[in-house]
């Protein structure tokens, strides 16, 4: 900014943009540009009224990615998806760039109507046969300097935590009891604040995840249970309520974690106990999570990629459960599919958290697995990329085919040969459309 314009410049250009001077208010802002080897540091960020009003009551946003990882942003509650996004107009960050209403000293004169243009207009009131040519005037000056010119800037759409990275991390070293932790590793365990600063995820959500996975910390480190140490422990606490004859909302706390005292590491009992109960209001007693009991024991049973006979599959589940708790073809959603249409009806190991998380690899597993999906089978598996803006109906929709048979609707792959098309919609009965199917068609798909 070596030339500082004067009154003059302004004059000049006044006069060759053909304006009246009477029409420009007393202080005129010159605008300088940045020298282009400065204002690096400074990136133009996308905000919702969530992350606005978090930045505004003092709050943190947080950046948060590995090397080789997407990088996120996070709220104390939330967390969004990061994309360099192009806009088709520059943008310039002017500092203490002053509006119209603040360079002028007129009062704003009042619209006719709200149906005309209510944008701000700061000139004087003159006299209309005024035809004298306007003297030089000489009006205020404030010089201002561009921050910086952005082409871009950096878009942010809210996703559900990325969780894999956690489980991942804490599977590394399971608990499998005292009597095993001298086999453990203690380089492969992390503090709770070495796993929250690793997980992609704001705070809020960190916590419900490690709730919703039943990640315990024990000796300062989280840690996940084995899943049979973790079977083994549950089925010792049921044991506790049906030797008291205890009914399903009878169980007390502080006597089941003495009877397991010695047995289980009393911060392992207090946790599950937690995780596994909920609180009767009216007598101040405990009652066990039926779906999360039935869970641990379906899981129990079922074997990655075995098939179950669906009849002695919830017969063994149901001989393991309390009287009065019933196994339910639900809780088995994200660990077992139930698949009625075979020859033998069956139930199948199929565990979520073990599928691939790009969307792309996790569908070909799934349709590898089965051929065809209702909405309710499906769901649980692809809940994971669903967004507030998109829901699994939506998602299916881009990334999958639809069919169906008797009001029934079914997903079905979409790139597939026509010759698996042809065979799965056959399946379906004869109201399925084949006004697709031509010469052409064939042709082109299968060479």
């Amino acid at each position: 900014m070596d030339y500082r314009r004067n009154s003059r410049d302004l004059n000049d250009v006044i006069e060759y943009a053909k304006l009246d001077a009477k029409n420009i208010t007393k202080v005129c802002q010159a605008i300088y540009f940045p020298n282009f080897s400065n204002g690096n540091n400074y990136k133009l960020l996308e905000l919702d009224q969530h992350m606005l009003k978090e930045i505004e009551s003092g709050q943190n946003l947080v950046f948060k990615g590995g090397l080789h990882e997407k990088v996120v942003l996070c709220s104390s509650n939330e967390t969004y998806e990061v994309r360099n996004a192009e806009q088709s107009n520059s943008m310039l960050v002017i500092p203490e760039l002053l509006h119209a209403e603040a360079t002028s000293d007129s009062p704003l004169q009042k619209p006719l109507s709200d149906n005309i243009n209510k944008s701000l207009d700061k000139s004087l009131e003159n006299e209309e046969n005024e035809t004298s040519q306007p003297p030089l005037i000489d009006h205020q000056i404030e010089h201002k300097q561009i921050l910086k010119i952005f082409y871009d800037y950096l878009e942010c759409r809210q996703i559900k935590p990325r969780i894999k990275k956690i489980q991942d991390l804490i599977h590394l070293n399971t608990y499998n009891g005292s009597e095993n932790e001298h086999l453990t590793d203690r380089h492969s365990m992390f503090s709770r604040r070495q796993l929250f600063d690793t997980a992609q995820c704001s705070a809020g959500e960190f916590d419900e995840i490690l709730k919703k996975i039943r990640c315990i910390e024990v000796n300062g480190f989280m840690r996940l249970l084995d899943y049979g140490y973790e079977y083994r422990v549950v089925t010792l606490m049921m044991s506790v309520m049906t030797e008291n004859s205890w009914g399903l909302e009878e169980v007390d706390r502080n006597e089941t974690l003495t009877a397991l005292d010695g047995i289980v590491p009393n911060e392992i009992t207090e946790a599950m106990f937690e995780f596994y109960t909920e609180e009767v209001a009216e007598t101040g007693k405990f009652r066990y999570k039926e779906d999360m009991v039935c869970r641990i024991i379906a899981q129990n049973v079922l074997q990655e990629g075995l098939k179950f006979h669906i009849d002695e599959f919830f017969e063994t589940c149901q001989g393991a459960l309390p009287d009065g708790m019933q196994m339910k073809e639900e809780y088995l959603d994200g660990i077992g599919i139930v698949d009625r249409e075979s020859s033998m009806p069956n139930i199948r190991g199929l565990f979520e958290e073990n599928l691939p998380m790009n969307l792309s690899d996790r569908l070909r597993k799934l349709f590898k697995t089965m051929p065809r999906w209702t909405l309710s089978q499906i769901s649980p598996y692809v809940e994971v990329f669903t967004t507030p803006q998109l829901g699994v109906t939506s998602l299916l929709a881009k990334n999958v085919r639809s069919v169906t048979e008797n009001g029934i609707r079914f997903y079905v792959a979409k790139h597939h040969t026509i010759l698996f098309d042809v065979r799965v919609m056959l399946q379906l009965g004869s109201d399925v459309d084949f006004g697709w199917l031509n010469e052409q068609t064939l042709t082109n798909r299968n060479g």
